[in-house]
Protein backbone atom coordinates (compact mmCIF):
# COMPACT_ATOMS: atom_id res chain seq x y z
CA UNK A 1 0.00 0.00 0.00
CA UNK A 2 2.73 2.38 0.92
CA UNK A 3 4.54 1.89 -2.42
CA UNK A 4 1.34 2.58 -4.40
CA UNK A 5 0.75 5.90 -2.67
CA UNK A 6 4.41 6.89 -3.22
CA UNK A 7 4.11 6.16 -6.94
CA UNK A 8 0.95 8.33 -7.09
CA UNK A 9 2.76 11.21 -5.37
CA UNK A 10 5.69 10.95 -7.82
CA UNK A 11 3.21 10.97 -10.72
CA UNK A 12 1.55 14.12 -9.37
CA UNK A 13 4.92 15.75 -8.86
CA UNK A 14 5.78 15.31 -12.55
CA UNK A 15 2.53 17.01 -13.57
CA UNK A 16 3.17 20.17 -11.55
CA UNK A 17 4.14 23.19 -13.65
CA UNK A 18 7.61 24.68 -13.31
CA UNK A 19 6.10 28.11 -12.55
CA UNK A 20 3.86 28.61 -9.55
CA UNK A 21 0.19 28.79 -10.43
CA UNK A 22 -1.53 32.18 -10.32
CA UNK A 23 -4.71 32.64 -8.42
CA UNK A 24 -6.45 33.64 -11.68
CA UNK A 25 -5.48 31.60 -14.79
CA UNK A 26 -7.22 34.08 -17.14
CA UNK A 27 -5.00 36.88 -15.79
CA UNK A 28 -1.97 34.73 -16.61
CA UNK A 29 -3.29 34.20 -20.17
CA UNK A 30 -3.88 37.94 -20.64
CA UNK A 31 -0.31 38.67 -19.54
CA UNK A 32 1.02 36.02 -21.92
CA UNK A 33 -1.09 37.45 -24.76
CA UNK A 34 0.25 40.94 -24.05
CA UNK A 35 3.83 39.61 -24.14
CA UNK A 36 3.21 37.89 -27.47
CA UNK A 37 1.66 41.07 -28.96
CA UNK A 38 4.68 43.07 -27.86
CA UNK A 39 6.92 40.51 -29.54
CA UNK A 40 4.87 40.74 -32.77
CA UNK A 41 5.34 44.53 -32.87
CA UNK A 42 9.02 43.91 -33.59
CA UNK A 43 7.97 42.36 -36.92
CA UNK A 44 5.61 45.16 -38.03
CA UNK A 45 7.97 46.17 -40.84
CA UNK A 46 7.86 42.67 -42.38
CA UNK A 47 5.76 42.27 -45.54
CA UNK A 48 2.83 40.16 -44.42
CA UNK A 49 1.97 39.14 -47.96
CA UNK A 50 5.52 37.99 -48.74
CA UNK A 51 4.72 34.29 -48.49
CA UNK A 52 1.68 34.66 -50.74
CA UNK A 53 3.72 36.68 -53.24
CA UNK A 54 6.52 34.12 -53.10
CA UNK A 55 4.03 31.34 -53.77
CA UNK A 56 2.49 33.23 -56.71
CA UNK A 57 5.88 34.07 -58.19
CA UNK A 58 7.03 30.47 -57.82
CA UNK A 59 3.93 29.23 -59.66
CA UNK A 60 4.44 31.84 -62.36
CA UNK A 61 8.12 30.88 -62.71
CA UNK A 62 7.20 27.21 -63.04
CA UNK A 63 4.63 28.04 -65.72
CA UNK A 64 7.15 30.17 -67.61
CA UNK A 65 9.80 27.43 -67.40
CA UNK A 66 7.33 24.90 -68.79
CA UNK A 67 6.35 27.31 -71.54
CA UNK A 68 10.03 27.89 -72.37
CA UNK A 69 10.58 24.14 -72.55
CA UNK A 70 7.61 23.80 -74.93
CA UNK A 71 8.87 26.69 -77.06
CA UNK A 72 12.36 25.18 -77.19
CA UNK A 73 10.90 21.89 -78.40
CA UNK A 74 8.82 23.74 -80.99
CA UNK A 75 11.84 25.72 -82.18
CA UNK A 76 13.85 22.52 -82.53
CA UNK A 77 11.02 20.92 -84.48
CA UNK A 78 10.74 23.95 -86.77
CA UNK A 79 14.51 23.96 -87.40
CA UNK A 80 14.38 20.29 -88.36
CA UNK A 81 11.48 20.98 -90.72
CA UNK A 82 13.37 23.90 -92.31
CA UNK A 83 16.40 21.65 -92.87
CA UNK A 84 14.27 18.95 -94.51
CA UNK A 85 12.49 21.49 -96.71
CA UNK A 86 15.80 23.12 -97.64
CA UNK A 87 17.20 19.75 -98.65
CA UNK A 88 14.11 18.95 -100.73
CA UNK A 89 14.30 22.38 -102.38
CA UNK A 90 17.96 21.86 -103.30
CA UNK A 91 17.18 18.41 -104.70
CA UNK A 92 14.28 19.78 -106.74
CA UNK A 93 16.41 22.63 -108.11
CA UNK A 94 19.22 20.25 -109.04
CA UNK A 95 16.84 17.77 -110.67
CA UNK A 96 15.16 20.55 -112.65
CA UNK A 97 18.50 22.05 -113.66
CA UNK A 98 19.78 18.70 -114.93
CA UNK A 99 16.66 18.27 -117.05
CA UNK A 100 16.91 21.82 -118.42
CA UNK A 101 20.65 21.36 -119.14
CA UNK A 102 19.95 18.13 -121.04
CA UNK A 103 17.21 19.79 -123.08
CA UNK A 104 19.49 22.81 -123.73
CA UNK A 105 22.24 20.59 -125.16
CA UNK A 106 19.74 18.91 -127.52
CA UNK A 107 18.26 22.19 -128.70
CA UNK A 108 21.70 23.83 -129.09
CA UNK A 109 22.92 20.95 -131.29
CA UNK A 110 19.88 21.41 -133.53
CA UNK A 111 20.38 25.17 -133.75
CA UNK A 112 24.16 25.04 -134.22
CA UNK A 113 24.98 21.75 -135.99
CA UNK A 114 28.74 21.96 -135.52
CA UNK A 115 28.59 23.38 -132.00
CA UNK A 116 28.02 22.16 -128.53
CA UNK A 117 26.35 23.99 -125.66
CA UNK A 118 26.25 23.25 -121.95
CA UNK A 119 24.58 24.88 -118.99
CA UNK A 120 26.65 25.09 -115.83
CA UNK A 121 25.17 26.05 -112.52
CA UNK A 122 27.29 28.37 -110.43
CA UNK A 123 26.95 28.09 -106.69
CA UNK A 124 28.07 30.63 -104.13
CA UNK A 125 30.75 28.18 -102.98
CA UNK A 126 32.11 28.06 -106.56
CA UNK A 127 32.16 31.86 -106.76
CA UNK A 128 34.18 32.30 -103.54
CA UNK A 129 37.07 30.05 -104.60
Amino acid sequence: MKSTSTIKLIGYARCWPAEPLCADPSLQLVKKLHTVHEGLKKFAHVNKKAFEQYSNFTKQRDQLLKRREDLDKSAESIEELVEVLDQRKDEAIERTFKQVAKNFEEVFEKLVPAGRGRLIIQRRIDQVS
